[in-house]
């Protein structure tokens, strides 16, 4: 069959009025109006999240800021304003599996640390930063940072995993060079 440009003009054309049929107003339509997140996701923003096999470890992890759980400064601005500055507390998520077997799936907070940290200052804390350290054929560490949001009032802990799931957790020792 032969297309002509008359044939490309009645399909042009047709298909002109029928996308100005469908575009019309009607009085049936529904306006949606709202957040489509559900309470969790309003709750929660993943600030960092990793899936990766290292050794004989499988590590998924996410790093999530609790956006209902705050921790809020007064600070002083040049002009002598006082602002409120709110940090939101963190805490990691864990799925890590040894040769296709659970060991560890937990939800790691600030308050896993009260050993190292002292209770009555726990609440002006957060979970800044998170990472893989070191893996063997044994064992998985994972280093936090546990800080005073903008300040280098800050705790280096080792939390290490076994292959059996046990759990030690350390504060790392850090050599500053002069």
């Amino acid at each position: 069959m032969k297309v002509t440009y008359y044939h490309i003009y009645n399909i042009f054309a047709l298909s002109l009025m029928l996308f100005s049929l469908g575009c019309r107003h009607n009085s049936n339509t529904i306006k949606v109006e709202g957040s489509f997140l559900n309470a969790k996701e309003r709750a929660e923003n993943i600030i960092q999240e990793r899936d990766t096999a290292i050794g004989p470890f499988h590590v998924h992890y996410k790093l999530i800021e609790l956006l209902n759980d705050s921790i809020i400064k007064v600070a002083k601005l040049s002009t002598n304003e006082q602002v409120s500055l709110t940090y939101h507390n963190r805490i990691v998520e864990i799925d890590l599996q040894y040769e296709d077997k659970s060991v560890l799936t937990k939800k790691i907070s600030k308050d896993d640390f009260l050993s190292i940290i002292p209770k009555n200052n726990l609440k002006e804390y957060q979970i800044w930063n998170f990472y893989i350290e070191d893996v063997s054929s044994d064992n998985i560490t994972f280093s936090f940072s546990i800080c005073v949001p903008d300040t280098d009032n800050c705790y280096s802990i080792l939390y290490k995993v076994s292959k059996i799931g046990e759990i030690q957790i350390s504060e790392e020792e850090i050599e500053w060079e002069e």
